[in-house]
């Protein structure tokens, strides 16, 4: 499976998780099946740092579409301007993608202490997945080798998230790793401009059909 069809599903898992909080909230099913959703954009985002031949080109992107984001994200799901503290989970990709960069170039304890700070920094700032989000990133950086401890790792890193959270629908993300495990390494149909603004997009789209029901 390339890279282009696991974003597919990435991104239908992501609507649907959101369909579900905004105008479904009760129905387990639909947020149960958006649980896919954040290991595949996790997973994709250490393939993209340790595959990208342009890193500042990489984290530019998506720094820029997580600003870009942050508006329709407040707007969809109703969170005042007024609160700095929550942020998109753009901002955790970035955060985490920066990690796998520094751990490529850096020798272990100066890695360690920037992916501490990175962590810390995306819990306190209220980004999407906070800290549990920047680890499971790193976490399938540095096991890309490891299919089996990729599994083992975000596994008991979501174990901990659901209990400390608590978040119990988050323990059905471990069905995330299905479809990852199926990479074949390629990177298929090269739309990633289209599914860097389906993000936003969609979150206006969602939005706007508030506004009308």
């Amino acid at each position: 499976m390339s890279a282009f069809w696991l974003k597919v599903i990435a991104a239908a898992a992501m609507l649907t998780d959101h369909i579900g909080a905004l105008f479904f909230p009760q129905t387990a099913v639909l947020r149960i099946a958006g649980r896919l959703a954040f290991p595949i954009y996790a997973f994709l985002a250490a393939e993209g740092a340790a595959k990208t031949r342009h890193p500042g080109r990489y984290l530019a992107r998506l720094g820029a579409f997580a600003l870009l984001s942050e508006l329709p994200f407040r707007l969809a799901f109703s969170i005042s301007l007024n609160k700095p503290a929550l942020l998109n989970v753009l901002f955790t990709l970035f955060a985490g993608a920066a990690c796998c960069m520094v751990c490529s170039v850096q020798k272990a304890l100066p890695s360690f202490c920037f992916i501490l700070s990175a962590a810390a920094a995306a819990q306190l700032s209220g980004s999407d997945y906070g800290a549990y989000g920047v680890l499971c990133i790193v976490c399938f950086y540095l096991l890309r080798r490891e299919k089996a401890g990729q599994g083992i790792v975000f596994a008991l890193l979501t174990a901990f998230n659901s209990i400390l959270v608590p978040a119990p629908l988050q323990a059905f993300a471990v069905l995330g790793l299905a479809p990852c495990a199926l990479y074949s390494g390629e990177r298929g149909r090269d739309l990633r401009w289209l599914f860097y603004a389906f993000y936003p997009a969609h979150l206006l789209l969602l939005w706007a059909v508030r506004l009308i029901v």
